[in-house]
């Protein structure tokens, strides 16, 4: 659903997005992005997709077989969209993730000695990379 009019009415304006039954809400999020106006990410639990307009489309992003919460960390050297932190399952493997490329490519940050449970908010230093 996305507002034209500063939030006083909505309208739904993609139904691209997995639903899911509201006991698994909590594995899901709806995530802006500081300093990139009409950009939104969403986890479903099922998939992660990204908005550049303001929720009126989303692109799934491939490779993800479970997203559960994403947040958002100091952008890498060199780049200026910040670095993206997710945890989900990528390649069968369960765990916590980066991406400093907007999602084109993750790398896992945590390892088989470092598990933390079921996670539904992650985030990353927003000064420091």
């Amino acid at each position: 659903m996305s507002s034209d009019d500063g939030g006083a009415h909505f309208a739904v304006t993609s139904k691209a997005l997995s639903s899911l039954p509201d006991y698994e809400l909590t594995n899901s999020s709806i995530n802006s992005v500081p300093g990139f106006e009409g950009h939104v990410w969403v986890t479903t639990k099922k998939e992660l997709a990204q908005s550049t307009d303001g929720g009126k489309t989303f692109r799934t992003i491939s490779g993800i077989e479970e997203a559960h919460a994403l947040g958002f960390g100091h952008a890498a050297p060199g780049q200026k969209y910040p670095a993206l932190y997710l945890a989900g399952k990528i390649g069968g493997v369960t765990g916590f993730f980066r991406s400093d490329d907007t999602a084109a490519s993750f790398v896992r940050i945590n390892d088989d000695a470092h598990q933390y449970g079921g996670s539904t908010v992650i985030t990353g230093d927003p000064r420091v990379y």
